[in-house]
């Protein structure tokens, strides 16, 4: 793994792993990560295959991932995101519907406040359409 992810090197991953899985053992994607311009995560990876997270120039920002439509491993690529926590907000909302702000984080899932304030820099809440 090289580029914008939070620990660049060499990684062993299993037979069947996809790039997804190649940037959740580096640690996830920065905040310097070019968001239109990431591999494609679904691709499987393929040994001695070096994966490039490319970094953003200069004046671009960062789109923010929302929590109501991202994938379990899209959020797991969140740089800052505990371990388990992507599956937790999949299943909350499989279980209670959309999440309607970011401290529900806290509130219904036990994450630290900390912890969603760092992750707000990446996540956000768009509520669905009636």
């Amino acid at each position: 793994m090289s580029g914008a992810v939070a620990h660049p090197g060499l990684y062993e991953l299993s037979p069947d792993a996809r790039v997804a899985d190649a940037i959740a053992a580096a640690g996830g994607v920065t905040t310097l990560a070019d968001p239109g311009h990431l591999p494609n995560m679904a691709q499987r990876v393929n040994d001695g295959r070096q994966i490039n997270v490319p970094y953003m120039k200069s004046g671009t920002t960062t789109a923010k991932l929302d929590i109501n439509t991202a994938s379990k491993s899209d959020l797991d690529a969140v740089s800052g995101m505990p371990p388990g926590l992507g599956a937790e907000i999949v299943q909350y909302r499989d279980q209670w519907g959309p999440f309607t702000s970011m401290s529900q984080l806290h509130s219904d899932l036990g994450v630290d406040s900390a912890t969603v304030t760092g992750l707000e820099h990446y996540l956000r809440v768009v509520l669905p359409q009636q």
